[in-house]
């Protein structure tokens, strides 16, 4: 625990009376195909005081010889 006020939390921790829970998902779909792969990515996580939401976009497209594989990808968080 950090933020202004530790040695507050810290004795609270000790007494056993913090306590939080979270509800988190994460999931990722991809499409392989004959020139590389696509990938589309979804998560959201969710606390008492905290909230995230957050996209992906990923791909890879290999050379005609299969000796090189250029990677891409994109996101984006909201919190």
């Amino acid at each position: 625990i950090s933020g202004a006020s530790p040695s507050y939390h810290t004795e609270r921790l000790r007494a056993g009376q913090i306590e939080e829970q979270r509800h988190a998902w994460d999931a990722k779909l991809t499409r392989y195909t004959g020139w590389g792969t696509i990938g589309l990515g979804a998560a959201r996580s969710r606390e008492s005081d905290y909230r995230s939401k957050a996209v992906s976009l990923s791909g890879s497209v290999n050379s005609e010889d299969r000796n090189t594989t250029w990677l891409f990808g994109l996101g984006a968080s909201r919190d």
